[in-house]
C-alpha cells in the first residue's frame, strides 16, 4: 500500500505537498528517494512543542526545500519551496517510487 499525497498545491510563486498523519510518513524513507538531487546539508529551523512540531531545512544539489511535520492539530507531512522546478522534480522521484501516490 502506498502513502497518498493528499494535497498539492501549486502556485505561480511556490509548490507544497501534503501527507496527513494516518499516511504514515517517514522522513527517512522520504529522504533515501533524494538520491538524483543530493541532499548536501539538513538543519532544522523550528521547532516547538505548543504545537508539536519541526521544520527542516533540506538542501541539495539543485536547491533547497522544506519539511514541516507538524504532530498535534494538523498533524502530517508538507514539503515545500518556492523553487518549482525542484519541487516538481521531488514530486516526480516520489510518485515513480511506487511509495507515493496522488488523491484522485
Amino acid at each position: 500500500m502506498s502513502i497518498e499525497i493528499v494535497k498539492l498545491e501549486k502556485q505561480e510563486e511556490s509548490f507544497l505537498i501534503w501527507i496527513d498523519e494516518d499516511q504514515s510518513f517517514k522522513s527517512s524513507q522520504f529522504n533515501a528517494l533524494l538520491s538524483p538531487p543530493g541532499i548536501k546539508g539538513e538543519k532544522i529551523v523550528h521547532s516547538s512543542v505548543g504545537p508539536a512540531e519541526y521544520i527542516e531545512e533540506i538542501t541539495t544539489n539543485e536547491g533547497a526545500f522544506f519539511l514541516s511535520e507538524e504532530f498535534d492539530e494538523w498533524a502530517g507531512a508538507t514539503i515545500y519551496s518556492d523553487d518549482t522546478e525542484l519541487m516538481n522534480k521531488i514530486l516526480s522521484l516520489m510518485l515513480s517510487s511506487g511509495l507515493y501516490h496522488a488523491r484522485q
